[in-house]
């Protein structure tokens, strides 16, 4: 899902500059939200910039009016040349979740971009993911996807089915999840990975090599 707010007449946001005296705008040409599973992506363009501190990113549960800091991203100070800029927040649940810039200058002075809207929905299936890298050493990451609530466990086992690392046991909302696998402590040789969540199960093979 792409949304994209396009800033035609380009946007200005003003900034005091005590020092001399004048004004100084940060021209926002674009903003966009992208989401990629529990992730959203924000891109944003600029057309110039004068004495820019930093763009810090927050965002609401759409509705609440309960702006939270995300994030935050470093300026270009003083720029006539577009700067192109982009943010990932990862790790969401699911909901409508609202976006804007606060662009902050040099001296502290503050201005809010327009809002982006974004819907990060839920998964319509439990799944796991093959890890990658694979084969890999010495760390993997492994994703999986729940549907609904409940408790979940990940484990990792050895060729003849033995226990080595319990990754994952907790109830969790549903939604995508990323988990990072750690072999230092663990030889090289062939893996397996259970994910459990209520009555079901799914199993992936990994392989170690050092």
């Amino acid at each position: 899902m792409l949304i994209t707010q396009n800033l035609g007449s380009i946007q200005k946001f003003t900034f005091d500059n005590s020092g001399l005296g004048t004004s100084l705008p940060v021209e926002l040409v674009s903003l966009s939200a992208q989401v990629n599973g529990n992730s959203v992506n924000l891109y944003w363009k600029t057309a110039t910039e004068v004495n820019s501190a930093k763009f810090e990113i927050e965002k609401e549960q759409t509705g609440t009016s309960n702006w939270q800091k995300a994030g935050e991203v470093k300026a270009a100070g003083t720029s006539v040349a577009p700067k192109n800029y982009s943010f990932s927040d990862k790790g969401l649940q699911p909901g409508k979740l609202d976006y804007h810039l606060k662009m902050t200058d040099v001296n502290g002075t503050y201005k809010y971009s327009s809002v982006v809207n974004i819907i990060v929905s839920t998964p319509e299936n439990f799944e796991l993911s093959q890890n990658y890298l694979n084969p890999f050493n010495p760390t993997t990451n492994i994703n999986y996807k729940i549907s609904k609530t409940g408790f979940v466990s990940l484990k990792v086992y050895n060729i003849i089915g033995k226990e080595i690392a319990t990754l994952v046991n907790q109830e969790e909302p549903a939604g995508d999840y990323k988990v990072q696998f750690d072999t230092h402590n663990i030889a090289s040789g062939t893996y397996f990975y259970k994910l459990s969540a209520g009555d079901v199960s799914l199993y992936k093979k990994m392989i170690v090599i050092k």
